[in-house]
């Protein structure tokens, strides 16, 4: 609540204020919003999220009204949820070239490795990009129910049981059926994204959070070691040669550019992978030797400074004038 609660009040009325003023042109004292929300729990209740003049304030939609007044539900958010779990699979699957002779079969060893090491970062950027590759189309059909009472087919094409069933076989899941999958897509089609736990509730996640914590301290894994430069710099000349086998005209060539880039960067940091010397390795202080005696210069009446020696560093070295040496 305070984190939302922080965001109304220092980035959401700020924003309104100032584009009604400067895009919209009205006088600040005519300046108005009304923001509505679904009931989450996370959410402050109505009455603490108004702004100082009382214009800029939040209305709570009703429960148990999802299916007939939110459209973003009635497609929007499928449609993404589908799209970021075809990217997920796609991401963990190990999947195999047809082509490909297989003595042995470790795509189910790799494919546990893959979701070990699937984390949030990647589960950000799949779930951005899901929302980018939403349709134009799944956008404006969602809002006609609500405004047309007009019921909507939604294209799921590349998205349905099927297509996730073709994914799973290559990558070995020959035991998965189109309906465990259907079953799994639908699942999480009524999911609100949180829930309500009871005090019994947290304290036992709190319990089995703190045993599950004490025996991944005894039983804790290495930390994955960063591959080795050379290794990428393999990796990278792999797909550089399978862009440049590709056709002209298959889209994989608008990254050849940037391939190359990568690989170029690579390549420097091999070549700067050693320690860098300091610069006291290669100019050593001279140290001046106590017992050595300044004669005083004829010509001046004062004595010389040591000048720093040229032949190795042995100490340093008296100039005499003309006169000294006579």
């Amino acid at each position: 609540m305070q984190i939302f609660s922080d965001w109304f009040f220092s980035h959401f009325i700020p924003a309104m204020q100032k584009y009604q003023e400067d895009v919209l042109k009205l006088p600040a004292a005519e300046v108005k919003v009304l923001l509505i929300l679904d009931n989450a729990p996370a959410h402050p209740g109505a009455d603490k999220l108004v702004s100082n003049d009382g214009k800029i304030r939040c209305m709570f939609l009703p429960p148990n009204v999802t299916s007939l007044i939110q459209p973003m539900n009635q497609g929007i958010i499928v449609a993404c949820k589908r799209i970021y779990q075809r990217r997920y699979l796609d991401e963990v699957l190990a999947v195999i070239d047809e082509e490909e002779d297989l003595t042995e079969d470790t795509r189910g060893q790799r494919t546990v490795n893959n979701v070990k090491n699937y984390n949030l970062k990647s589960a950000i950027f799949n779930l951005a990009a899901s929302w980018k590759a939403l349709k134009t189309t799944t956008l404006a059909n969602a809002w006609k129910k609500l405004l047309y009472n007009v019921e909507v087919e939604y294209d799921f094409e590349g998205f349905e049981a099927r297509d996730f069933h073709h994914i799973l076989k290559r990558a070995g899941k020959n035991d998965v059926t189109e309906d465990d999958i259907r079953n799994w897509l639908e699942d999480t089609e009524g999911d609100p994204g949180y829930q309500v736990l009871t005090e019994e509730d947290i304290a036992d996640e709190v319990l089995v959070r703190d045993s599950r914590d004490s025996e991944d301290e005894e039983d804790e894994e290495p930390l994955p070691k960063k591959p080795k430069l050379s290794v990428i710099r393999e990796s990278l000349d792999n797909v550089i040669s399978y862009i440049e086998l590709s056709a002209e005209t298959d889209d994989i060539q608008h990254y050849y550019q940037h391939i190359r880039a990568l690989r170029e960067l690579i390549i420097q940091r091999q070549h700067h992978q050693g320690k860098q010397l300091k610069l006291d390795s290669f100019f050593k202080p001279v140290r001046p030797n106590p017992a050595a005696a300044v004669e005083p210069a004829a010509d001046s009446g004062h004595p010389q400074s040591p000048q720093p020696s040229t032949s190795g560093g042995q100490g340093p070295v008296e100039h005499h004038s003309s006169t000294d040496s006579e």
